[in-house]
């Protein structure tokens, strides 16, 4: 491959034509492209994108910028222009759900932030795909407005296709605590409980059993995430454990429950709320066993409350950037 690198060009001067509605000194700080930066198509592209971006969120809907290149070759620059379209202001008028074959439809719609009769917006749509995705229900999500044949009328359609979400996985492992000990696991991402098959109301299960020849685990999980159909995730959490690995002495069971209500408190924080109650027994006691351990025989109880405040900015959990 022979390559002829040619003249390297940076930015020259910028400049906005075509505008109406709006001025050009509410257009360019939308325009994050600045003379001096290396004119790559990446960063003219993401000038265009920031201007589509800006007439968006302010309902112009079919919106059009097209940069139009003037190069110097003398001085190594090239001059940008922004021609643009603006279009009309368009309202949502129906939100449209397809290719949802288990998923009800109101697991999807609640995740939607832009409603009939409001303006257009893009970054909400964006906002309300990004959302979908992060369900992690579905292989693929467009949203995309479509004509009504009224003057200022879109409806929003939202095509999604589904992907499996439930799991099942099983294993068999050695340590030096656990000594030999097998696992299986049962889950599914998507389920519902008022149903068979149970799926398609966004709520989560799982049932682990663990057996082995120094403890034997059980444990039931469930959330629901809009729990009475408000922003509110409710959890519970049910567990039997058995564990002979603490001492030669004596065995260990815990059985125990947990109770949580989560609720976000803006776009990137989440405040839980959880209540917890174990109870304990400590039996086969050796006979060979100190005082101190025989005075432990029996069965105790603990319950605590709990509060957890976290922090999470992440664009999506699964490989974010």
């Amino acid at each position: 491959f022979t390559v002829a690198e040619g003249q390297r060009y940076r930015i020259g001067e910028i400049s906005l034509s075509g505008m109406q509605e709006l001025s050009e000194d509410d257009l360019r700080p939308a325009v994050r492209l600045r003379p001096g930066n290396i004119a790559s198509y990446e960063n003219i592209n993401a000038g265009s994108e920031g201007l589509r971006a800006f007439y968006g969120n302010r309902g112009y809907i079919r919106s059009s910028v097209s940069p139009v290149f003037d190069a110097h070759s003398d001085s190594g620059t090239v001059d940008i222009e922004y021609a643009i379209t603006e279009g009309a202001v368009g309202y949502i008028n129906k939100v449209n759900i397809f290719g949802n074959e288990r998923t009800k439809d109101k697991v999807i719609r609640r995740e939607v932030v832009i409603y009939p009769d409001e303006i257009y917006n893009r970054s909400r749509v964006k906002t309300s795909e990004n959302r979908l995705r992060n369900l992690n229900f579905f292989e693929i999500v467009t949203i995309n407005p479509e004509y009504t044949g009224e003057s200022d009328r879109y409806d929003l359609n939202i095509q999604v296709k589904e992907k499996p979400t439930g799991q099942f996985s099983a294993g068999v492992g050695f340590s030096s605590v656990d000594s030999l000990v097998g696992y299986v696991e049962l889950s599914q991402g998507n389920f519902n409980y008022q149903t068979w098959p149970p799926i398609g109301a966004g709520q989560k299960f799982k049932i682990r059993a663990q057996l082995g020849t120094e403890r034997n685990d059980l444990d039931i999980s469930f959330i629901e995430p809009w729990f009475m159909d408000r922003k509110i995730s409710f959890g519970i959490d049910l567990y039997h454990r058995e564990a002979r690995y603490y001492s030669d002495s004596y065995d260990q069971s815990t059985d125990g429950f947990r109770l949580s209500l989560g609720k976000p408190l803006s776009r990137f924080t989440r405040g839980t709320l959880a209540y917890s109650f174990e109870r304990f027994d400590v039996y086969d006691i050796s006979p060979t066993a100190s005082q101190v351990i025989k005075d432990e025989a029996g069965v105790r109880t603990k319950s605590g409350l709990e509060y957890t405040w976290t922090f999470d900015s992440r664009n999506r959990p699964f490989n974010p950037t």
